[in-house]
Protein backbone atom coordinates (compact mmCIF):
# COMPACT_ATOMS: atom_id res chain seq x y z
CA UNK A 1 0.00 0.00 0.00
CA UNK A 2 1.46 3.33 -0.80
CA UNK A 3 1.43 7.12 -0.35
CA UNK A 4 -1.40 9.74 -1.23
CA UNK A 5 1.25 11.59 -2.77
CA UNK A 6 2.41 8.75 -4.84
CA UNK A 7 -0.71 8.72 -7.25
CA UNK A 8 -2.66 10.46 -9.26
CA UNK A 9 -6.02 9.99 -9.69
CA UNK A 10 -6.96 9.63 -13.62
CA UNK A 11 -10.38 8.82 -15.35
CA UNK A 12 -12.75 6.47 -13.36
CA UNK A 13 -13.51 3.22 -14.54
CA UNK A 14 -14.73 1.41 -11.74
CA UNK A 15 -15.39 0.53 -7.92
CA UNK A 16 -14.44 -2.77 -7.04
CA UNK A 17 -13.91 -4.71 -4.09
CA UNK A 18 -10.75 -3.75 -2.19
CA UNK A 19 -7.53 -6.03 -2.19
CA UNK A 20 -6.11 -4.39 0.92
CA UNK A 21 -5.29 -6.98 3.44
CA UNK A 22 -7.05 -6.29 6.18
CA UNK A 23 -9.92 -4.67 4.41
CA UNK A 24 -13.29 -6.06 3.85
CA UNK A 25 -15.34 -3.59 1.85
CA UNK A 26 -16.93 -5.51 -1.38
CA UNK A 27 -17.06 -2.02 -3.56
CA UNK A 28 -15.74 0.90 -2.00
CA UNK A 29 -11.85 0.77 -3.96
CA UNK A 30 -12.08 3.01 -6.94
CA UNK A 31 -10.51 2.17 -9.42
CA UNK A 32 -8.61 4.79 -12.23
CA UNK A 33 -7.04 4.57 -15.79
CA UNK A 34 -3.97 7.49 -15.48
CA UNK A 35 -2.67 9.35 -18.25
CA UNK A 36 0.62 6.72 -18.87
CA UNK A 37 -2.00 3.92 -19.41
CA UNK A 38 -1.15 2.49 -16.22
CA UNK A 39 -3.60 2.29 -13.14
CA UNK A 40 -4.01 3.10 -9.48
CA UNK A 41 -6.52 3.07 -6.58
CA UNK A 42 -7.89 4.54 -3.95
CA UNK A 43 -10.21 2.43 -0.88
CA UNK A 44 -12.65 4.83 0.29
CA UNK A 45 -13.47 2.36 3.39
CA UNK A 46 -9.58 0.97 4.56
CA UNK A 47 -8.06 4.81 2.68
CA UNK A 48 -5.65 3.39 1.03
CA UNK A 49 -3.86 3.53 -2.27
CA UNK A 50 -2.66 1.25 -4.29
CA UNK A 51 -0.34 1.25 -7.82
CA UNK A 52 -0.51 -0.37 -10.91
CA UNK A 53 1.75 -3.43 -9.60
CA UNK A 54 -0.48 -4.13 -6.66
CA UNK A 55 -3.41 -4.21 -8.57
CA UNK A 56 -2.27 -6.41 -10.90
CA UNK A 57 -1.06 -8.96 -8.62
CA UNK A 58 -4.24 -9.02 -7.57
CA UNK A 59 -5.34 -9.20 -11.05
CA UNK A 60 -7.34 -5.71 -11.06
CA UNK A 61 -7.31 -4.78 -15.06
CA UNK A 62 -9.35 -2.60 -17.33
CA UNK A 63 -12.88 -1.85 -16.86
CA UNK A 64 -14.05 -4.95 -18.45
CA UNK A 65 -12.34 -6.97 -15.77
CA UNK A 66 -13.31 -6.76 -12.53
CA UNK A 67 -12.15 -8.95 -9.90
CA UNK A 68 -13.20 -9.85 -6.25
CA UNK A 69 -11.01 -11.50 -4.43
CA UNK A 70 -12.04 -14.09 -1.49
CA UNK A 71 -8.95 -13.45 0.71
CA UNK A 72 -7.93 -15.32 3.64
CA UNK A 73 -10.64 -18.25 3.84
CA UNK A 74 -10.56 -22.08 3.93
CA UNK A 75 -12.10 -23.08 0.38
CA UNK A 76 -13.27 -27.05 -0.25
CA UNK A 77 -12.76 -27.43 -3.78
CA UNK A 78 -15.04 -30.23 -3.98
CA UNK A 79 -17.93 -28.33 -5.29
CA UNK A 80 -16.14 -26.66 -8.08
CA UNK A 81 -14.61 -30.41 -8.45
CA UNK A 82 -17.37 -32.29 -9.26
CA UNK A 83 -18.50 -29.58 -12.06
CA UNK A 84 -17.82 -31.02 -15.23
CA UNK A 85 -14.88 -30.64 -17.57
CA UNK A 86 -16.89 -29.40 -20.63
CA UNK A 87 -15.87 -27.72 -24.42
CA UNK A 88 -16.86 -24.13 -25.31
CA UNK A 89 -18.55 -24.25 -28.88
CA UNK A 90 -18.43 -20.30 -29.14
CA UNK A 91 -14.90 -20.58 -28.55
CA UNK A 92 -13.93 -23.39 -30.78
CA UNK A 93 -12.79 -25.59 -27.17
CA UNK A 94 -12.92 -28.76 -27.23
CA UNK A 95 -13.67 -30.95 -24.26
CA UNK A 96 -10.07 -33.30 -24.88
CA UNK A 97 -8.72 -29.28 -24.15
CA UNK A 98 -10.83 -28.42 -21.20
CA UNK A 99 -9.84 -31.96 -19.27
CA UNK A 100 -6.04 -31.84 -19.94
CA UNK A 101 -6.28 -28.31 -18.71
CA UNK A 102 -8.62 -29.04 -15.83
CA UNK A 103 -11.12 -26.77 -16.37
CA UNK A 104 -14.83 -26.53 -15.46
CA UNK A 105 -17.69 -25.15 -17.11
CA UNK A 106 -20.56 -24.54 -15.69
CA UNK A 107 -23.82 -24.63 -18.10
CA UNK A 108 -27.31 -23.49 -17.43
CA UNK A 109 -30.79 -24.76 -18.02
CA UNK A 110 -30.32 -24.34 -21.82
CA UNK A 111 -27.07 -25.63 -21.63
CA UNK A 112 -25.49 -22.42 -22.14
CA UNK A 113 -22.06 -21.74 -20.97
CA UNK A 114 -22.51 -19.20 -17.90
CA UNK A 115 -19.18 -19.90 -16.00
CA UNK A 116 -15.98 -21.59 -16.42
CA UNK A 117 -13.28 -22.43 -13.63
CA UNK A 118 -9.53 -21.96 -14.04
CA UNK A 119 -7.12 -23.83 -11.94
CA UNK A 120 -4.55 -21.56 -9.60
CA UNK A 121 -1.26 -24.35 -8.85
CA UNK A 122 1.21 -24.07 -6.85
CA UNK A 123 4.52 -26.70 -6.88
CA UNK A 124 2.11 -28.65 -9.29
CA UNK A 125 -1.05 -28.62 -6.91
CA UNK A 126 -4.47 -26.34 -7.64
CA UNK A 127 -4.04 -24.04 -4.60
CA UNK A 128 -7.50 -21.79 -6.16
CA UNK A 129 -9.74 -21.22 -8.97
CA UNK A 130 -10.20 -18.07 -11.35
CA UNK A 131 -14.19 -18.09 -11.95
CA UNK A 132 -15.17 -15.85 -14.84
CA UNK A 133 -18.85 -15.65 -14.92
CA UNK A 134 -20.09 -14.15 -18.54
CA UNK A 135 -19.61 -11.42 -20.22
CA UNK A 136 -16.09 -11.21 -18.13
CA UNK A 137 -16.52 -11.01 -14.79
CA UNK A 138 -13.69 -13.14 -12.54
CA UNK A 139 -13.53 -13.89 -8.79
CA UNK A 140 -10.82 -15.29 -7.11
CA UNK A 141 -11.72 -18.42 -5.18
CA UNK A 142 -8.54 -19.56 -2.65
CA UNK A 143 -5.14 -18.15 -3.28
CA UNK A 144 -4.81 -16.90 -6.66
CA UNK A 145 -2.21 -14.90 -6.18
CA UNK A 146 0.66 -13.94 -8.96
CA UNK A 147 3.82 -15.93 -7.40
CA UNK A 148 1.85 -18.89 -7.65
CA UNK A 149 2.42 -21.28 -11.46
CA UNK A 150 1.58 -19.91 -14.77
CA UNK A 151 -2.07 -21.22 -16.23
CA UNK A 152 -1.08 -24.97 -17.58
CA UNK A 153 2.61 -24.94 -15.66
CA UNK A 154 1.50 -28.13 -13.94
CA UNK A 155 0.19 -29.82 -17.20
CA UNK A 156 2.98 -29.31 -18.89
CA UNK A 157 7.26 -30.96 -18.40
CA UNK A 158 9.50 -28.33 -18.08
CA UNK A 159 12.79 -28.67 -20.57
CA UNK A 160 10.84 -29.05 -23.92
CA UNK A 161 11.07 -27.96 -27.21
CA UNK A 162 8.40 -25.31 -27.72
CA UNK A 163 6.49 -23.54 -24.78
CA UNK A 164 3.55 -20.76 -25.80
CA UNK A 165 3.21 -18.10 -23.26
CA UNK A 166 -0.32 -16.19 -23.57
CA UNK A 167 -2.03 -13.51 -21.17
CA UNK A 168 -4.89 -15.54 -20.71
CA UNK A 169 -6.41 -18.73 -20.24
CA UNK A 170 -8.65 -18.91 -22.78
CA UNK A 171 -5.65 -17.71 -25.46
CA UNK A 172 -3.60 -20.61 -24.22
CA UNK A 173 -6.15 -23.27 -24.74
CA UNK A 174 -6.71 -22.13 -28.34
CA UNK A 175 -3.03 -22.30 -29.24
CA UNK A 176 -2.72 -25.62 -27.44
CA UNK A 177 -6.45 -26.50 -29.44
CA UNK A 178 -4.80 -25.77 -32.86
CA UNK A 179 -1.62 -27.59 -32.13
CA UNK A 180 -2.51 -30.53 -30.53
CA UNK A 181 -2.00 -33.34 -33.18
CA UNK A 182 -2.65 -37.64 -32.88
CA UNK A 183 -0.22 -40.16 -34.49
CA UNK A 184 -0.88 -43.91 -33.94
CA UNK A 185 -3.48 -43.34 -31.24
CA UNK A 186 -1.68 -41.38 -29.01
CA UNK A 187 -1.89 -36.92 -28.59
CA UNK A 188 0.95 -34.97 -29.04
CA UNK A 189 0.47 -31.57 -27.29
CA UNK A 190 2.67 -28.53 -27.23
CA UNK A 191 3.07 -26.96 -23.72
CA UNK A 192 0.76 -23.38 -23.69
CA UNK A 193 0.65 -21.60 -20.77
CA UNK A 194 -0.68 -18.26 -19.32
CA UNK A 195 -0.82 -15.29 -16.87
CA UNK A 196 -3.00 -15.66 -13.98
CA UNK A 197 -3.54 -12.87 -12.60
CA UNK A 198 -3.52 -9.56 -15.59
CA UNK A 199 -1.10 -7.75 -17.25
CA UNK A 200 0.33 -5.79 -14.43
CA UNK A 201 1.08 -9.24 -12.95
CA UNK A 202 3.22 -10.48 -16.13
CA UNK A 203 6.74 -9.75 -14.81
CA UNK A 204 5.82 -10.99 -11.54
CA UNK A 205 4.80 -14.04 -12.71
CA UNK A 206 7.86 -14.46 -15.15
CA UNK A 207 10.31 -14.13 -12.60
CA UNK A 208 8.17 -16.41 -9.82
CA UNK A 209 8.30 -19.04 -12.42
CA UNK A 210 11.65 -17.95 -14.16
CA UNK A 211 13.61 -21.43 -14.06
CA UNK A 212 10.44 -23.39 -15.42
CA UNK A 213 10.41 -20.66 -18.84
CA UNK A 214 13.89 -20.86 -19.17
CA UNK A 215 14.18 -24.60 -19.36
CA UNK A 216 12.02 -24.20 -22.55
CA UNK A 217 14.50 -23.77 -25.81
CA UNK A 218 11.74 -21.81 -27.50
CA UNK A 219 8.93 -19.69 -25.87
CA UNK A 220 6.58 -18.11 -27.68
CA UNK A 221 5.16 -14.61 -26.46
CA UNK A 222 1.92 -14.64 -27.70
CA UNK A 223 0.37 -11.49 -25.76
CA UNK A 224 -3.35 -9.74 -26.37
CA UNK A 225 -2.74 -7.80 -29.58
CA UNK A 226 -3.29 -4.28 -27.36
CA UNK A 227 -2.35 -1.35 -25.22
CA UNK A 228 -2.15 -3.74 -22.67
CA UNK A 229 -1.36 -6.73 -23.27
CA UNK A 230 1.91 -5.08 -25.47
CA UNK A 231 3.16 -2.86 -22.76
CA UNK A 232 4.99 -5.63 -20.97
CA UNK A 233 5.92 -7.64 -23.89
CA UNK A 234 9.85 -6.06 -24.12
CA UNK A 235 10.16 -6.72 -20.98
CA UNK A 236 9.31 -10.34 -20.51
CA UNK A 237 11.39 -10.50 -23.03
CA UNK A 238 13.85 -9.08 -21.56
CA UNK A 239 13.71 -11.49 -19.04
CA UNK A 240 14.06 -14.97 -21.13
CA UNK A 241 17.63 -15.89 -21.77
CA UNK A 242 19.35 -14.38 -24.77
CA UNK A 243 18.04 -16.31 -28.08
CA UNK A 244 14.76 -17.66 -26.31
CA UNK A 245 12.54 -15.28 -26.50
CA UNK A 246 9.94 -15.16 -29.86
CA UNK A 247 6.97 -12.64 -30.68
CA UNK A 248 4.12 -13.76 -31.99
CA UNK A 249 2.48 -11.14 -34.18
CA UNK A 250 -1.10 -11.35 -34.76
CA UNK A 251 -3.33 -10.21 -37.93
CA UNK A 252 -3.80 -5.99 -37.27
CA UNK A 253 -7.61 -6.40 -37.03
CA UNK A 254 -7.19 -10.19 -34.38
CA UNK A 255 -6.70 -8.94 -30.50
CA UNK A 256 -6.09 -12.71 -29.44
CA UNK A 257 -5.82 -16.34 -30.08
CA UNK A 258 -9.48 -16.96 -28.69
CA UNK A 259 -10.72 -14.17 -31.23
CA UNK A 260 -8.95 -16.33 -34.74
CA UNK A 261 -10.05 -19.53 -33.04
CA UNK A 262 -13.78 -17.90 -32.66
CA UNK A 263 -13.69 -16.61 -35.96
CA UNK A 264 -13.07 -20.04 -37.92
CA UNK A 265 -9.02 -19.64 -38.60
CA UNK A 266 -7.61 -22.27 -36.59
CA UNK A 267 -4.71 -22.79 -39.56
CA UNK A 268 -4.21 -18.68 -39.26
CA UNK A 269 -3.84 -18.98 -36.03
CA UNK A 270 -1.24 -21.93 -36.06
CA UNK A 271 0.54 -19.78 -38.38
CA UNK A 272 1.43 -17.29 -35.70
CA UNK A 273 2.70 -19.62 -33.99
CA UNK A 274 5.33 -21.06 -36.34
CA UNK A 275 6.22 -17.49 -37.83
CA UNK A 276 6.77 -16.08 -34.23
CA UNK A 277 9.94 -13.95 -34.87
CA UNK A 278 13.45 -13.86 -32.75
CA UNK A 279 13.62 -10.91 -30.30
CA UNK A 280 15.99 -8.40 -31.07
CA UNK A 281 17.88 -6.88 -27.91
CA UNK A 282 19.68 -4.73 -30.65
CA UNK A 283 19.29 -0.70 -29.56
CA UNK A 284 19.42 1.80 -31.81
CA UNK A 285 20.03 5.12 -30.19
CA UNK A 286 20.63 8.80 -31.68
CA UNK A 287 23.56 11.09 -30.67
CA UNK A 288 21.14 13.03 -28.97
CA UNK A 289 19.17 10.57 -27.40
CA UNK A 290 22.86 9.76 -25.30
CA UNK A 291 22.94 12.84 -23.47
CA UNK A 292 21.12 12.08 -19.93
CA UNK A 293 23.59 8.27 -19.45
CA UNK A 294 26.99 10.64 -19.88
CA UNK A 295 25.22 14.00 -17.33
CA UNK A 296 24.42 11.28 -14.77
CA UNK A 297 27.87 9.43 -15.31
CA UNK A 298 28.88 10.90 -11.60
CA UNK A 299 25.58 9.42 -10.19
CA UNK A 300 26.32 5.77 -10.71
CA UNK A 301 25.98 3.69 -7.62
CA UNK A 302 29.12 1.93 -6.26
CA UNK A 303 29.65 -0.67 -4.88
CA UNK A 304 32.79 -0.55 -2.50
CA UNK A 305 34.83 -3.11 -1.32
CA UNK A 306 35.67 -3.31 2.63
CA UNK A 307 37.10 -0.31 4.19
CA UNK A 308 40.25 -1.96 5.18
CA UNK A 309 40.63 -1.30 0.87
CA UNK A 310 40.09 1.70 0.85
CA UNK A 311 42.97 2.58 -1.53
CA UNK A 312 41.35 0.29 -3.69
CA UNK A 313 38.13 2.11 -3.51
CA UNK A 314 39.73 5.67 -4.25
CA UNK A 315 41.48 4.20 -7.28
CA UNK A 316 38.19 3.13 -8.61
CA UNK A 317 36.38 6.11 -7.39
CA UNK A 318 34.28 4.12 -5.21
CA UNK A 319 34.60 0.79 -6.39
CA UNK A 320 32.85 -1.06 -8.92
CA UNK A 321 29.77 -0.44 -10.44
CA UNK A 322 27.12 -2.47 -11.78
CA UNK A 323 27.45 -3.57 -15.15
CA UNK A 324 31.50 -4.11 -14.88
CA UNK A 325 33.06 -7.32 -14.38
CA UNK A 326 35.53 -7.10 -11.67
CA UNK A 327 38.61 -9.38 -11.98
CA UNK A 328 40.15 -10.75 -8.63
CA UNK A 329 43.11 -12.90 -9.15
CA UNK A 330 45.63 -14.78 -6.74
CA UNK A 331 47.47 -17.85 -6.36
CA UNK A 332 46.96 -21.01 -4.73
CA UNK A 333 47.00 -20.90 -0.74
CA UNK A 334 46.95 -17.20 -0.08
CA UNK A 335 43.62 -17.00 1.24
CA UNK A 336 41.12 -16.31 -1.86
CA UNK A 337 37.66 -17.93 0.17
CA UNK A 338 38.84 -14.70 3.03
CA UNK A 339 39.06 -12.31 0.68
CA UNK A 340 36.05 -13.25 -0.88
CA UNK A 341 34.30 -13.89 2.78
CA UNK A 342 35.48 -10.19 3.37
CA UNK A 343 33.77 -8.41 0.14
CA UNK A 344 30.64 -10.21 0.49
CA UNK A 345 30.35 -10.06 4.37
CA UNK A 346 30.87 -6.36 3.95
CA UNK A 347 28.22 -6.18 0.80
CA UNK A 348 25.84 -7.43 3.09
CA UNK A 349 26.46 -5.86 6.54
CA UNK A 350 27.09 -1.91 4.91
CA UNK A 351 25.29 -2.32 2.15
CA UNK A 352 21.62 -2.49 0.43
CA UNK A 353 23.16 -4.39 -2.39
CA UNK A 354 21.78 -8.19 -2.95
CA UNK A 355 24.69 -10.82 -3.57
CA UNK A 356 24.42 -14.14 -5.13
CA UNK A 357 27.24 -16.39 -5.17
CA UNK A 358 28.38 -19.38 -7.31
CA UNK A 359 31.26 -21.07 -5.08
CA UNK A 360 31.96 -23.78 -7.43
CA UNK A 361 35.03 -24.60 -4.77
CA UNK A 362 33.19 -24.03 -1.46
CA UNK A 363 30.38 -26.11 0.85
CA UNK A 364 27.57 -24.48 2.19
CA UNK A 365 28.92 -25.51 5.10
CA UNK A 366 31.99 -23.43 4.68
CA UNK A 367 30.16 -20.27 3.24
CA UNK A 368 28.20 -20.48 6.25
CA UNK A 369 30.95 -20.97 9.01
CA UNK A 370 33.11 -18.21 7.13
CA UNK A 371 30.45 -15.31 7.24
CA UNK A 372 29.39 -16.35 10.74
CA UNK A 373 33.14 -16.01 11.63
CA UNK A 374 33.12 -12.48 10.39
CA UNK A 375 30.30 -11.60 11.76
CA UNK A 376 30.43 -13.15 15.29
CA UNK A 377 34.00 -12.20 15.42
CA UNK A 378 35.43 -15.56 16.45
CA UNK A 379 37.45 -17.79 13.97
CA UNK A 380 35.00 -20.96 13.60
CA UNK A 381 37.45 -22.74 11.56
CA UNK A 382 40.00 -22.70 14.44
CA UNK A 383 37.28 -22.41 17.41
CA UNK A 384 36.66 -26.60 18.77
CA UNK A 385 33.13 -26.69 18.88
CA UNK A 386 32.78 -27.63 22.21
CA UNK A 387 33.87 -24.31 23.03
CA UNK A 388 31.01 -22.33 21.49
CA UNK A 389 27.67 -21.31 22.67
CA UNK A 390 26.10 -22.92 19.44
CA UNK A 391 22.25 -21.91 20.47
CA UNK A 392 23.36 -18.03 20.62
CA UNK A 393 24.98 -18.40 17.16
CA UNK A 394 22.08 -19.71 15.52
CA UNK A 395 20.21 -17.10 16.92
CA UNK A 396 22.81 -14.26 16.11
CA UNK A 397 22.68 -15.95 12.39
CA UNK A 398 18.81 -16.00 12.07
CA UNK A 399 18.44 -12.29 13.54
CA UNK A 400 21.17 -11.18 11.30
CA UNK A 401 22.57 -12.64 8.57
CA UNK A 402 20.03 -14.98 7.14
CA UNK A 403 17.41 -12.10 8.06
CA UNK A 404 18.55 -9.60 5.93
CA UNK A 405 17.82 -11.91 2.70
CA UNK A 406 20.48 -10.21 0.73
CA UNK A 407 22.61 -13.56 0.06
CA UNK A 408 21.66 -16.02 -2.35
CA UNK A 409 24.29 -19.11 -2.77
CA UNK A 410 24.34 -21.63 -6.01
CA UNK A 411 24.20 -25.30 -4.93
CA UNK A 412 26.82 -26.91 -6.95
CA UNK A 413 30.97 -27.70 -6.78
CA UNK A 414 32.97 -28.67 -9.00
CA UNK A 415 33.30 -28.02 -12.48
CA UNK A 416 29.99 -27.20 -14.55
CA UNK A 417 29.41 -26.51 -18.08
CA UNK A 418 29.07 -22.89 -19.62
CA UNK A 419 25.54 -23.19 -20.29
CA UNK A 420 25.09 -24.50 -16.78
CA UNK A 421 26.93 -21.26 -15.29
CA UNK A 422 24.67 -18.93 -17.40
CA UNK A 423 21.56 -20.39 -16.67
CA UNK A 424 22.03 -19.75 -13.24
CA UNK A 425 23.74 -16.62 -13.74
CA UNK A 426 20.74 -15.57 -15.08
CA UNK A 427 18.49 -17.09 -12.40
CA UNK A 428 20.36 -14.95 -10.14
CA UNK A 429 19.83 -11.58 -11.93
CA UNK A 430 16.45 -11.85 -13.21
CA UNK A 431 14.66 -14.41 -10.71
CA UNK A 432 16.31 -13.05 -7.83
CA UNK A 433 17.24 -9.85 -8.55
CA UNK A 434 20.79 -9.95 -7.28
CA UNK A 435 22.98 -6.55 -8.29
CA UNK A 436 26.30 -8.51 -7.72
CA UNK A 437 27.25 -12.31 -8.43
CA UNK A 438 30.10 -13.70 -7.54
CA UNK A 439 31.82 -16.53 -9.33
CA UNK A 440 34.78 -18.28 -7.74
CA UNK A 441 36.53 -19.94 -9.75
CA UNK A 442 36.11 -18.94 -13.47
CA UNK A 443 38.01 -21.99 -14.62
CA UNK A 444 35.65 -24.66 -12.94
CA UNK A 445 33.81 -23.30 -15.93
CA UNK A 446 35.58 -22.85 -18.80
CA UNK A 447 38.84 -24.91 -19.61
CA UNK A 448 41.74 -21.99 -18.86
CA UNK A 449 44.09 -23.95 -21.65
CA UNK A 450 41.34 -23.15 -24.36
CA UNK A 451 41.77 -19.54 -25.30
CA UNK A 452 38.89 -19.86 -27.97
CA UNK A 453 36.60 -20.91 -24.98
CA UNK A 454 38.03 -18.68 -22.66
CA UNK A 455 37.27 -15.51 -25.26
CA UNK A 456 33.45 -16.64 -25.64
CA UNK A 457 32.58 -17.34 -21.96
CA UNK A 458 34.39 -13.45 -20.85
CA UNK A 459 32.53 -11.66 -24.31
CA UNK A 460 29.28 -13.99 -22.93
CA UNK A 461 29.58 -12.82 -19.48
CA UNK A 462 30.11 -9.23 -20.34
CA UNK A 463 27.08 -9.05 -22.47
CA UNK A 464 25.40 -10.51 -19.58
CA UNK A 465 26.31 -7.95 -17.20
CA UNK A 466 25.47 -5.02 -19.24
CA UNK A 467 21.79 -6.34 -20.38
CA UNK A 468 21.38 -7.32 -16.45
CA UNK A 469 23.15 -4.20 -14.79
CA UNK A 470 24.95 -6.46 -12.39
CA UNK A 471 28.01 -6.07 -11.60
CA UNK A 472 30.28 -9.33 -11.83
CA UNK A 473 33.32 -10.32 -9.43
CA UNK A 474 35.13 -13.52 -10.67
CA UNK A 475 37.74 -14.98 -9.02
CA UNK A 476 40.77 -16.44 -10.99
CA UNK A 477 43.64 -18.79 -10.59
CA UNK A 478 47.01 -17.26 -11.12
CA UNK A 479 50.42 -19.00 -12.28
CA UNK A 480 53.70 -19.11 -10.31
CA UNK A 481 55.64 -16.16 -10.48
CA UNK A 482 58.23 -16.61 -12.71
CA UNK A 483 60.34 -14.94 -10.12
CA UNK A 484 61.35 -15.77 -6.16
CA UNK A 485 59.46 -12.62 -5.01
CA UNK A 486 56.04 -13.96 -4.43
CA UNK A 487 54.65 -10.27 -4.79
CA UNK A 488 55.97 -10.18 -8.03
CA UNK A 489 52.60 -10.69 -9.95
CA UNK A 490 51.31 -9.43 -13.37
CA UNK A 491 48.37 -9.96 -15.00
CA UNK A 492 49.90 -12.19 -17.55
CA UNK A 493 50.07 -15.21 -15.27
CA UNK A 494 45.82 -15.35 -14.61
CA UNK A 495 45.27 -18.51 -16.25
CA UNK A 496 43.97 -17.79 -19.76
CA UNK A 497 45.14 -13.72 -19.05
CA UNK A 498 44.86 -12.32 -22.76
CA UNK A 499 41.69 -13.02 -22.71
CA UNK A 500 40.66 -12.53 -19.03
CA UNK A 501 42.25 -9.17 -18.60
CA UNK A 502 41.21 -7.81 -22.10
CA UNK A 503 37.45 -8.06 -21.63
CA UNK A 504 37.49 -7.32 -17.38
CA UNK A 505 36.91 -3.56 -16.39
CA UNK A 506 38.97 -3.68 -13.87
CA UNK A 507 41.61 -6.50 -12.65
CA UNK A 508 42.55 -6.60 -9.19
CA UNK A 509 46.04 -8.92 -8.09
CA UNK A 510 46.34 -10.32 -4.85
CA UNK A 511 49.71 -11.66 -3.22
CA UNK A 512 50.96 -13.08 0.15
CA UNK A 513 54.47 -14.58 0.90
CA UNK A 514 52.75 -17.03 2.97
CA UNK A 515 56.64 -18.78 3.68
CA UNK A 516 58.27 -16.05 5.15
CA UNK A 517 59.51 -16.79 8.09
CA UNK A 518 58.74 -13.42 9.16
CA UNK A 519 54.86 -13.22 10.61
CA UNK A 520 53.94 -9.68 9.81
CA UNK A 521 54.93 -10.32 6.27
CA UNK A 522 53.98 -13.86 6.02
CA UNK A 523 49.83 -12.59 6.89
CA UNK A 524 50.53 -9.30 4.53
CA UNK A 525 48.30 -9.38 1.01
CA UNK A 526 49.46 -7.17 -1.45
CA UNK A 527 46.60 -5.39 -3.52
CA UNK A 528 47.78 -4.49 -7.26
CA UNK A 529 45.24 -2.62 -9.25
CA UNK A 530 46.60 -3.30 -12.96
CA UNK A 531 43.52 -2.18 -14.97
CA UNK A 532 40.50 -0.06 -14.32
CA UNK A 533 38.89 1.18 -17.40
CA UNK A 534 36.88 3.86 -15.73
CA UNK A 535 39.55 6.20 -14.08
CA UNK A 536 42.73 4.30 -15.80
CA UNK A 537 44.25 4.07 -12.83
CA UNK A 538 47.15 1.74 -11.95
CA UNK A 539 49.16 0.51 -9.28
CA UNK A 540 49.51 -0.57 -5.60
CA UNK A 541 46.26 -0.14 -3.78
CA UNK A 542 47.42 -0.96 -0.48
CA UNK A 543 48.65 -4.23 2.06
CA UNK A 544 45.64 -6.53 4.28
CA UNK A 545 46.65 -7.90 7.41
CA UNK A 546 44.84 -11.24 8.78
CA UNK A 547 43.38 -11.13 11.72
CA UNK A 548 43.84 -15.27 12.92
CA UNK A 549 40.97 -14.33 15.96
CA UNK A 550 38.01 -12.59 13.96
CA UNK A 551 38.86 -13.72 10.14
CA UNK A 552 38.60 -10.06 9.54
CA UNK A 553 40.76 -8.38 6.96
CA UNK A 554 42.45 -4.57 8.27
CA UNK A 555 44.35 -2.12 6.63
CA UNK A 556 48.16 -2.51 7.21
CA UNK A 557 51.19 -0.43 5.71
CA UNK A 558 53.69 -1.56 3.99
CA UNK A 559 55.96 -4.70 6.13
CA UNK A 560 58.85 -4.50 3.48
CA UNK A 561 59.41 -0.63 3.83
CA UNK A 562 59.10 0.05 7.55
CA UNK A 563 59.10 -1.41 11.01
CA UNK A 564 55.49 -1.20 12.57
CA UNK A 565 55.30 -0.31 16.40
CA UNK A 566 52.77 -2.59 18.22
CA UNK A 567 50.60 0.82 19.20
CA UNK A 568 50.63 1.51 15.76
CA UNK A 569 49.68 -2.15 14.82
CA UNK A 570 46.33 -2.02 17.16
CA UNK A 571 45.48 1.15 15.81
CA UNK A 572 45.77 -0.43 11.86
CA UNK A 573 43.88 -3.43 13.45
CA UNK A 574 41.00 -1.37 14.22
CA UNK A 575 38.18 -2.47 11.71
CA UNK A 576 37.07 -0.18 9.17
CA UNK A 577 33.78 -0.55 7.82
CA UNK A 578 32.14 1.44 4.75
CA UNK A 579 28.42 2.58 5.21
CA UNK A 580 25.98 3.41 2.26
CA UNK A 581 23.13 5.02 3.00
CA UNK A 582 20.46 4.64 0.57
Amino acid sequence: MGKKEDFEDGELLYHTACIGEDCTSSDAMAVYKKKDGKLDAFCFSCQGYFNDSELGDAGVTLQETKVHKIKDIEVDFSSIESIKCRGWKERGITRFTSEKYGVHTELDEENNVVSRYYPVTSNGKVVGYKKRTLPKTFIGVGNTKASNELFGQSVFESGQKYLVVTTGEEDAMAFAEVLRNTSGGVEYWTPCVSITAGDGSIIKQFKANYEYLASFSKVVLAFDNDEPGQRYLEEAARILPPGKAFIAKFPRDIKDACDMLKAGKAAELKQVFWKAEPFSRVDVLHLSQMWDDFENEDSNVKIPFPGAWSGLNEMMNGGMEKGEITVLGALTSIGKSTLISNIVYNLIENTNFKVGTMYLESTKREVVRDLLSLDAGINLRTKAREGIDIEALKKRFFEGLARKNQFVYVDHQGSISTSEIFDKLNYLAKAEGCDVIVIDPIQAGVNSSDNAAIIEFMDTLLKFAKETDTAIVAVSHMKKPSEDNPHAVSEYQLMGSSSINQIAFNTILLSRDKMNPDPVKKSATKLQLVKCRRTGNTGEAGWLKYDHETTHLFATSNPYEQVVSEDEARELSKPQNVKIDF
